[in-house]
């Protein structure tokens, strides 16, 4: 269900993207700019009601060693981009592993 949601929101994020890029009148503008946050909030949710199932389902749960320290720094690099773009900055200083037994889904948790 997680893939067909993301289809169609996908192709409606698609051709918002290419009506912001063609678009003239300031008005429509910030219209397609607005429905363009709504569109990717839409995404973010999907994404995380998915992560949320599979938290929820506890039936063979695999249990793994993760490195806490090593899987936040992977975390944070995924924003980066977007936290220079708002002219912030993200510090994260880790020393040494932190591992945890734990299920690979975490990373979702922390990314979420």
């Amino acid at each position: 269900m997680r893939h067909d949601l993301l289809n169609n929101v996908t192709v409606i994020d698609g051709y918002n993207s290419l009506l912001i890029s063609s678009e003239d009148d300031d008005k429509k503008l910030e219209w397609l700019k607005k429905m363009d946050i709504s569109t990717k909030k839409l995404i973010e949710l999907i994404e995380s009601a998915a992560s949320l199932v599979k938290l929820e389902s506890t039936d063979g749960l695999e249990l793994g060693s993760i490195d806490i320290g090593n899987m936040l720094c992977e975390s944070i690099g995924n924003f980066e981009y977007q936290a220079g773009c708002k002219g912030s900055d993200i510090n994260f200083v880790s020393e040494g592993t932190f591992v945890a037994l734990a299920n690979p889904v975490i990373e979702e948790v922390f990314f979420n």
